[in-house]
């Protein structure tokens, strides 16, 4: 971006870089403030989406017993499907034994272990690091992760209070 100030700051809690830059390109100027006013825009309907979900799904969850798809067609031909699943996680530790005794010798057939190795955020920070960074990071598994947006309006600024 031409015509800009950039100052570089670490975020203390997660260690990443945090670039500040003063926007004075007018058409990144405009841009935010419009994605401004589109987000809070959205934050607006929030309350009344969430309600009318909620009406849609307590209707679907009367036309099925456990998980399945339910699918409403108004008159009009507006389609609202609503999916109904289950995730079953981790078996909390304090359920072990128990689950253990009730299965019995099937127990081992039934449940499946896993070992997960991570890495500590002090090995992140030496992959990080110049020195054996590169030579430690070709040993991790490494993703970008999606691209956070964040924007906060201040718009009392505007209206001069």
């Amino acid at each position: 971006m031409p015509d800009s100030m950039t100052v570089r700051e670490r975020l203390p809690e997660q260690g990443l870089p945090e670039v500040h830059v003063a926007v004075t390109d007018p058409v990144l100027q405009a841009l935010i403030r419009t994605a401004a006013v589109v987000q809070e825009r959205i934050r607006s309907f929030e309350p009344a989406s969430k309600y009318l979900e909620d009406t849609i799904v307590a209707a679907a969850l009367e036309h099925i017993d456990d998980d399945g798809e339910v699918v409403f067609t108004t008159p009009d031909r507006i389609r609202a499907s609503v999916r109904v699943e289950y995730s079953w996680g981790e078996i909390p530790d304090g359920n072990v034994f128990a689950l253990h005794e009730l299965l019995g010798e099937r127990y081992f057939d039934l449940v499946e272990r896993q070992v997960i190795l991570r890495p500590t955020p002090a090995l992140i920070a030496m992959a990080c690091d110049g020195d054996r960074g590169m030579e430690i990071r070709k040993y991790l598994s490494i993703r970008r992760k999606a691209p956070v947006v964040t924007i906060v309006a201040d718009c009392s600024s505007e209206k001069g209070t």
